[in-house]
C-alpha cells in the first residue's frame, strides 16, 4: 500500500495539473515557467464561460459608494531617492473614493534587514512613504509573500497596518474571517484570500485564509468554508468585496478554473472580486448574477509598484467603481499607468506614442479609461 501511495505521489509531481503554486508544484511546470522567463507572458485561454457582457458605462462618481482598486505594492530594496515624486502625476479623483483596497505583498520585520526576492522583507520607512500616501482604507496581507519572515513578520506587518487606521484582510482574524466597514453611509464587507504562501505553513496565530484557488478541483472543506463565509458577508452587509491572489504569474489572462470559481462567488454574493499575482495586468469581466447583481472580477490588476525589470510588468491600472446596494457595479472607469523606474514616479499612460505600453493594457480596461 505504501509503494502505491508512493507511486501516486511521484506521478502527480510529474504530471499533475498546475496550481503554481509551490505547495502543488509539478516537474511539467519548469518549462512552462522558463517560456515565459524566457519569451515574455502567455495568453492562456480563459474558456467559453468568460462572459462578453459589456462593461458599466456609469461614473463612478454618480453611484452611492466609490471604490478604488489597486494591485500589488512589492518592496523594491534599491527604490531610489525619498519617495517625493512618487505619485505627483496620480489623478487626484483616485485618492478621493470613498474607499480604497490594495494588496501589500511584503511583510515589515523590524528584526530582521530589508530583503527583496524571494524572501522579501519591506521597512517601516518605505510602507510611510510608499503604502501611506495613497490613503487605503483597507490592505490585503494574504499572499504568497505572507510569511516570508514566518508568523513573527506577518503578525508585525498586520500591527503595522492596523496601527495606521488601515484594515487588515486575510490573517489576523481567524480562518475565513472578514471585516465590515462603513464608507459613505453603506456597510461594505472585505475579505482576502491567498492560493499559497510559497510552503511556508500558517501558524495558528494569525491565521491566513489560504485556499487552492486555482486547482482545478470543484469542491473540499475549505471551499464548503468559502461559500459560508460569502454567505455571511452578504447577510452582514450592502456591498461584498473579496481580495484574491491566484493565477498564473506573467500570463496575460485567466485560466478556465479561475473564470468557473469567480462565477461561483459572484453568485454566492460577491458584488467585485479583486485580482492579483500575475504581475500583469489581466482582463476584467462583468456578469450579471442571478438575482439581477452586475458583478465585476477583476482577475489581475498587476503590479503597484516594483523593482521588476520587464516592461509588462510596470503596466498598471488604478480602478474605480461604482457600488450601489442591491444593485452591484453602477459604473467603472480605469487609469492606466506606468511604473517609471527612473522617477520613481507613477505617471498616467500616454496616447499612441506609447503603443508599446498599451499593448499590455487589456481590451476591456481600454474601453473604460479615464480620457
Amino acid at each position: 500500500m505504501r509503494r502505491a501511495g508512493r507511486a501516486k505521489s511521484i506521478r502527480e509531481f510529474v504530471t499533475g495539473p498546475p496550481a503554481g503554486s509551490v505547495e502543488d508544484f509539478a516537474l511539467r511546470d519548469i518549462p512552462l515557467y522558463a517560456r515565459k522567463l524566457l519569451l515574455g507572458p502567455i495568453t492562456p485561454h480563459p474558456g467559453g464561460e468568460f462572459s462578453k457582457t459589456p462593461l458599466p458605462e456609469g461614473k463612478p462618481r454618480d453611484a452611492p459608494l466609490t471604490v478604488t482598486l489597486l494591485g500589488d505594492i512589492m518592496f523594491w530594496r534599491r527604490m531610489p531617492g525619498d519617495g517625493a515624486g512618487l505619485y505627483e502625476k496620480l489623478p487626484p479623483a483616485l485618492l478621493r473614493s470613498d474607499l480604497t483596497l490594495a494588496n501589500l505583498e511584503f511583510p515589515v520585520h523590524p528584526d530582521v534587514r530589508p530583503r527583496g526576492f524571494p524572501r522579501f522583507n519591506g521597512t517601516h520607512e518605505y510602507f510611510r512613504r510608499v503604502v501611506l500616501p495613497l490613503q487605503p482604507h483597507a490592505l490585503s496581507v494574504a499572499n504568497n509573500h505572507c510569511l516570508d519572515q514566518g508568523g513573527e513578520g506577518l503578525q508585525s506587518t498586520i500591527e503595522l497596518v492596523e496601527c495606521a487606521g488601515i484594515a487588515a484582510l486575510g490573517a489576523g482574524q481567524g480562518r475565513h474571517r472578514f471585516r465590515l466597514l462603513e464608507a459613505a453611509g453603506t456597510r461594505v464587507a472585505l475579505a482576502a484570500f491567498t492560493y499559497s504562501t510559497n510552503g511556508h505553513s500558517p501558524p495558528r496565530h494569525p491565521a491566513v485564509n489560504r485556499l487552492r484557488l486555482n486547482a482545478p478541483q470543484e469542491e473540499g472543506a475549505d471551499r464548503q468554508e468559502l461559500w459560508t463565509t460569502v454567505a455571511e458577508m452578504r447577510r452582514a452587509a450592502d456591498s461584498v468585496i473579496v481580495s484574491l491572489h491566484w493565477g498564473f504569474e506573467f500570463e496575460l489572462a485567466p485560466r478556465q478554473q479561475q473564470v468557473h470559481l469567480a462565477h461561483r462567488l459572484l453568485e454566492a454574493g460577491v458584488d467585485v472580486i479583486a485580482g492579483h499575482h500575475p504581475h500583469v495586468l489581466q482582463p476584467v469581466e462583468r456578469y450579471q448574477a442571478g438575482d439581477g447583481r452586475s458583478c465585476l472580477c477583476f482577475y489581475s490588476l498587476g503590479n503597484w509598484t516594483s523593482g521588476m525589470l520587464p516592461r509588462c510588468t510596470r503596466v498598471t491600472a488604478a480602478v474605480q467603481v461604482g457600488l450601489a446596494p442591491g444593485a452591484g457595479c453602477t459604473g467603472l472607469q480605469a487609469h492606466p499607468l506606468y511604473f517609471d523606474r527612473r522617477g520613481p514616479r507613477l505617471r498616467p499612460l500616454a496616447g499612441p506614442e506609447e503603443h508599446r505600453l498599451w499593448r499590455w493594457v487589456p481590451r476591456s480596461l481600454q474601453s473604460v479609461s479615464a480620457g
